[in-house]
């Protein structure tokens, strides 16, 4: 039998992935509307929209980042030295990606 801990655990995997998921929908809506132009009557309903949709962003990635905090406390060290530096490597690219993504949600949002 499992314990509480380990449905947690899924649990929180499955929240640290699927807000992954949710942040990257969201900088794709947001540029998808922001390279279709509005019709003139719709201008400031658009603009309301972008940026409704653009809160989800950073609430998302608010998500992520805790949920991986988690994920850090949780699981025990390995003794691979390689996969643990490849993991570091990865999340660093990811952080940049994320950085990189989180302004352009900003600028498709606010910029115009």
């Amino acid at each position: 039998m499992r314990s509480w801990q380990q449905y947690l655990q899924v649990l929180n995997n499955f929240c640290h992935d699927l807000f992954t998921g949710v942040w990257g929908a969201t900088w794709l809506l947001l540029y998808l509307m922001a390279k279709e132009a509005p019709p003139p009557a719709a201008v400031g309903y658009w603009s309301d929209t972008l940026r409704r949709f653009f809160r989800l962003g950073p609430l998302s990635l608010v998500i992520v980042l805790v949920t991986g905090v988690l994920r850090t406390v949780w699981y025990q060290p390995r003794q691979n030295r390689v996969k643990d530096r490849l993991l570091i490597i990865k999340h660093l690219l990811l952080g940049l990606v994320f950085l990189v993504g989180s302004l352009s949600q900003y600028w498709l949002a606010y910029g115009k």
